[in-house]
């Protein structure tokens, strides 16, 4: 069943929303999103899913200048990061999706504090005003190890997708 297959999958299933219901979404702020491109992200873990625009409230849009990939922080602050709001077509289809997200994120339920992100359920709020539950990766580094960052907030207006297209192509 898809209850199993949700339960096998190193619970990607269990955080619910405040009315009982399971999270079945995922806000994609970098490499996942599936609009970054004209074939969408590199690896295909959002060719089963719809997406609309999105933002998310209270974390910060940074990347290592070393890599290639964004990530985002906890803000105490007013921060917004933009992204895509992800539904995929069925359960199945989500349970697939997000196998694939954790993989590249390095993301296991297990073992969740040892790996590059960590994972939340957070509000994303679409161009309509209404706001859905999502997952989240995020990285839970000290703001100080992040002095050398790039800091995608204030320059990009927290929208990855911007920063490919003034950061780089500017060589800045």
């Amino acid at each position: 069943t898809v209850l199993g297959l949700l339960r096998a999958t190193h619970h990607i299933g269990c955080n619910k929303e405040a009315n009982n219901t399971p999270v079945r979404m995922l806000f994609a702020h970098g490499t996942l999103r599936p609009d970054i491109s004209s074939r969408g992200d590199a690896w295909g873990a959002t060719h089963k899913c719809h997406y609309q625009a999105g933002w998310v409230d209270g974390y910060r849009l940074r990347q290592d200048p070393a890599h290639g990939y964004p990530f985002v922080t906890r803000s105490d602050r007013s921060d917004k990061v933009k992204g895509c709001l992800l539904k995929w077509t069925s359960d199945e289809a989500f349970v697939e999706g997000m196998q694939v997200c954790n993989m590249i994120e390095g993301y296991n339920y297990s073992a969740a504090e040892s790996g590059l992100y960590q994972r939340a359920v957070v509000g994303v709020t679409v161009q309509d005003k209404t706001t859905f539950q999502a997952y989240i990766y995020y990285q839970a580094k000290a703001e100080g190890v992040l002095q050398f960052a790039l800091d995608f907030g204030d320059r990009c207006f927290g929208d990855w997708s911007h920063g490919l297209n003034t950061v780089y192509r500017d060589g800045n």
